[in-house]
């Protein structure tokens, strides 16, 4: 006799059960995982497909099983099944007879909130990347340096200093760093005869003696002079003319000396230069002479002092030798001179030469004088001023001004800003009916939640 197969035990009577209901339970519990809108379903639609392919499955299991129990394989997995299979099909009956009217969907999103901070680390905030970008600002990284940097970037500055030469001429070496310029060849600086040394300057003064001369000659001439009074001798005047005159005279008595300051403004006479001891002025004092017969000792002596009055001014005298004002007593002749005397006569001065005539003879003067003048070799010095500041502007060499060039160097970088980027997720919204925009940087997140039954039936009615 053929012996039947027997059927996939397992398979039909024990795992189908048990998958379906993990379908129905899914099913049941889809509003709450949200299925029904990943696959684009209406909550009922989703149900009712729910409780179709549930009760279908539950239905198969449950006819498998009744066919096992006419060949009699009943056993305890035989029975597990027939009850996971009913239960399925209650399930699936109770999906099909749900109304999904007593649900609501709800939503509540969240923003994502981002930042830029100078720092790697900010609490409360997630990291998500760094920017490093320049500033467009210079860091020096050393001062101005005439090295090079060998390696990196460098800013470079041209300067230029000078300094300028000075030159003067002396006959004499000068103080200071003067020194004796051997491109320019001495002077030799010789003046001219003068007769006065205080005008020359210098150290380098030479003498020398000229001499001029002209030719003298003597002639007779007759004269008769009448001289008024003088107080020169008859000895003296005698001695002038010689023996070939004839000479009259005649003396008159001595005379003594006075004086005034004689004030203008009042009339007043005193003994000395000094304000008017009757008006108190002195810009109109002035000073008057007098000689008179009148001797001092015939006058009343007053402290050393006399006075004389003469229509009403008064003179005084000191009377004691080799003060101020005193002078010696003179006498006064008058002369009548009758004769033949020799007169001189002169030639013109010849030029002043420093040849010497020698003995001219008597009918020949010679004068005589000394003279100077400056004579100097004059070298020409020169020395050097100091460095001027350095400058940036370009400076042109010249035999009087030397300059130096260099070249500066300072280091730099370019300074970068490092940024990084956080950002952390805001607080969720309270839940709401209204679907809230989809943007980026948004989480949305929904709910079925049964609806109250107050707001049912208001909704129903």
């Amino acid at each position: 006799m053929h012996q039947m197969k027997k059927p996939p035990f397992k398979l039909t009577a024990v795992i189908i059960p048990i998958l379906n209901v993990f379908l129905l339970v899914y099913g049941l519990l889809s509003p709450f995982l949200d299925l029904s809108d990943n696959l684009k379903i209406p909550l009922n639609n989703s149900w009712q497909l729910y409780s179709i392919v549930g009760g279908l499955l539950a239905a198969v299991s449950i006819a498998y099983l009744l066919i096992l129990t006419k060949k009699r394989q009943i056993n305890g997995t035989w029975c597990f099944s027939l009850l996971v299979s009913i239960v399925a099909l209650l399930a699936a009956v109770y999906l099909w007879g749900a109304n999904p009217k007593d649900y609501q969907k709800e939503y509540r999103f969240r923003d994502c909130e981002y930042v830029d901070a100078l720092t790697d680390q900010l609490d409360g905030w997630d990291y998500i990347d760094s920017d490093t970008t320049p500033t467009g600002e210079i860091l020096y990284l050393d001062d101005w340096s005439t090295k090079k940097p060998e390696k990196g970037n460098a800013e470079s500055c041209e300067q230029w200093r000078c300094r300028i030469r000075q030159t003067m001429q002396s006959s004499q070496q000068p103080t200071g760093d003067w020194t004796v310029d051997p491109n320019i060849s001495p002077i030799s600086n010789i003046g001219e005869w003068v007769d006065d040394s205080s005008a020359l300057s210098g150290q380098n003064i030479e003498s020398a003696i000229q001499y001029r001369y002209r030719e003298v000659w003597t002639k007779t001439e007759r004269i008769h002079d009448t001289w008024g009074w003088t107080t020169e001798t008859p000895m003296e005047v005698k001695a002038r003319y010689g023996s070939s005159v004839e000479i009259d005279w005649q003396a008159r008595e001595t005379q003594w000396f006075y004086y005034q300051f004689y004030c203008h403004g009042c009339g007043r006479s005193q003994k000395d230069y000094d304000t008017c001891t009757k008006c108190r002025t002195i810009d109109k004092i002035e000073y008057y002479e007098l000689w008179n017969t009148t001797s001092y000792d015939e006058l009343s002596d007053r402290y050393g002092w006399v006075e004389l009055d003469r229509s009403g001014d008064i003179y005084f005298a000191n009377v004691e030798p080799g003060s101020a004002w005193y002078h010696e007593p003179k006498k006064e002749y008058k002369y009548t001179i009758i004769g033949d005397i020799p007169i001189l006569e002169y030639g013109e001065w010849t030029d002043w030469s420093f040849n010497d005539p020698g003995d001219p003879g008597v009918n020949m003067e010679i004068e005589r004088r000394t003279v100077f003048r400056t004579s100097e070799i004059i070298y020409t010095y020169y020395r050097w001023d100091g460095w001027s500041e350095w400058g940036t502007s370009e400076i042109t060499q010249s035999s009087d001004k030397e300059v130096e060039h260099r070249i500066l160097y300072r280091p730099y970088t370019e300074e970068t800003k490092t940024v990084y980027h956080f950002s952390r997720w805001g607080d969720w919204s309270e839940w709401s009916l209204q679907e809230p925009e989809k943007k980026e940087g948004r989480e949305i997140d929904s709910r079925w939640v049964k609806i109250p039954e107050e707001q049912n039936h208001q909704v129903e009615e």
